[in-house]
């Protein structure tokens, strides 16, 4: 299912950093390979941080330190250029006040294990065991590493130490996945241990209403100067001059859009879904509690002036769904483009798309038509992979591929509607399993649950004691640091 970002996704606590570093293992290539495993061989200090009752050595530290750095990457790919040279060692790369990268990245990663291991703590003093799952996982991941160190011709333990350092084999390779799975899958059981009453939910709204509440209104913009430039008195007052001209129309009946056509060179723009934000000069006339419907004014920013029309405010209304999703991938990125069969082949394989999702719809509808058999459907079939059964919760509009979000959101779906839909990713069967709580609710849910999970995770680096090992820890990364 093709989930477009919001402004309402949070990023994922240091706990979160588990998996990647299994990843890298599995996908990373012959040259990196040889480049980290001839600085790392002479790497075997065994004591490089002490954590609770466990000791850390040097590739123990990469493990993480790697996770970490890989996701940081992944996450800030577009903005890398302008932090750190991915080609110079980090040490020599100043992070801030002196700071280098290599340090920044060095106390994520240590402050990351404290996290794990007391989450892994908590679990076992509650007793809670990793799931069978998450040790099939393992064992598939494991697997997987053996089958690519073979193709670089050598062992497992081999491949991992060359990687990580000389005190890395395979076997501790599995005790560190085991303490980032069994952390990631408690921290998600934690997380869902939260439940909140509709009246704590009102309340909490309440008191962050402004957080929750969309705008409708029209803005058009007079600047005085572009925006690496500081106006002039004059540029100033003429632009100011403008935008009452325009306010002193609209407060006599004129509308916003209708005076903006007789100014070509000012910024029109209109929006019935703007969030509030400390950033704009017009954010806090905007949701005063007292504004009201018709409202206008003119809003200095600096450079040049706002006539702002405020129409309504209010608050999401409309139900989130939960839904059941069996994804058909279609991939043409191996296609040429600009061949003269381009059209062809992709429209071919999108009809392969829609007969797969076709001839399971007919499956599902023979087998009993249940959720259950959906559910198992997708587990089996799905190019969708991560979503048990299929499932999406608490979905919201504008976060979708177009068709399917239209499905999902039709005023005449009802549970257990189950029908084929074409996305641009391929072709989609879809079940419907319910309308759930007000967007709103499901808003302000998310960031009661987000400030207990962050409290939650704060107090367990502090439920271990940690002790570093700073000469150790200075021969972290290998060849990054």
């Amino acid at each position: 299912m093709v989930r477009k970002k919001n402004r309402d996704q949070k990023k994922q606590t240091k706990l979160y950093i588990i998996e990647a570093a299994v990843v890298f293992a599995l996908v990373i290539g012959l040259t990196v390979y040889a480049m980290i495993r001839s600085a790392s061989l002479v790497v075997n200090e065994k004591k490089a941080v002490e954590i609770g009752d466990e000791t850390f050595s040097v590739a123990d530290v990469n493990y993480f330190y790697y996770s970490f750095f890989d996701s940081y990457c992944k996450e800030y790919e577009e903005y890398l250029p302008y932090m750190f040279d991915r080609s110079k060692p980090l040490k020599t790369q100043e992070y801030e006040d002196g700071r280098s990268w290599f340090s920044y990245f060095l106390d994520e990663t240590v402050d990351s294990m404290a996290n794990i291991m007391g989450a892994v703590k908590a679990a076992r003093e509650e007793g809670f065991a990793l799931s069978e799952t998450g040790e099939a996982d393992i064992r598939d991941y494991l697997d997987g590493i053996r089958s690519v160190a073979e193709n670089n011709g050598t062992d497992a333990d081999s491949y991992v130490a060359g990687i990580y350092g000389a005190d890395m084999d395979l076997e501790r390779y599995r005790e560190l996945m085991e303490y980032s799975w069994l952390a990631k899958e408690y921290s998600e059981y934690k997380e869902q241990s939260y439940t909140y009453s509709d009246g704590e939910i009102e309340k909490y709204y309440q008191e962050h209403s402004g957080h929750y509440t969309y705008a409708d209104y029209e803005r058009l913009y007079f600047k005085a100067c572009d925006h690496d430039e500081e106006p002039t008195e004059e540029q100033k007052a003429a632009a100011e001059e403008q935008a009452r001209a325009v306010l002193a129309r609209v407060e006599k009946g004129e509308t916003l859009k209708a005076v903006s056509e007789e100014y070509p060179d000012a910024a029109y723009y209109a929006t019935e879904d703007a969030y509030y934000s400390e950033g704009y000069s017009y954010g806090d006339w905007l949701f005063v509690e007292d504004r009201r419907e018709g409202d206008s004014t003119v809003i200095d920013d600096g450079k040049g002036y706002y006539v702002m029309v405020f129409h309504s405010r209010s608050r999401r209304e409309y139900a989130t769904v939960n839904v059941r999703d069996i994804l058909f991938a279609v991939d043409t990125s191996d296609l040429d483009t600009s061949s003269a069969d381009y059209s062809t082949k992709r429209d071919q394989r999108f009809e392969d798309s829609c007969k797969q999702a076709e001839e399971i719809y007919e499956e599902w509808t023979t087998g009993g038509a249940t959720e259950e058999l959906f559910a198992s459907l997708a587990d089996e079939h799905s190019s969708t992979s991560g979503r048990e059964g299929g499932l999406y919760e608490k979905l919201v509009k504008d976060t979708l591929d177009s068709s399917v979000e239209h499905w999902c959101f039709d005023e005449a779906r009802k549970p257990g509607d189950c029908e084929v839909v074409y996305g641009e990713d391929g072709f989609h069967l879809l079940y419907f399993v319910q309308a759930d709580r007000p967007v709103w609710m499901q808003e302000v849910e998310s960031d009661l649950r987000a400030e207990d999970m962050q409290s939650w995770s704060d107090g367990l680096a502090s439920s271990v004691n940690v002790r570093r090992y700073e000469k150790a820890l200075e021969r972290a990364a290998g060849s990054l640091s």
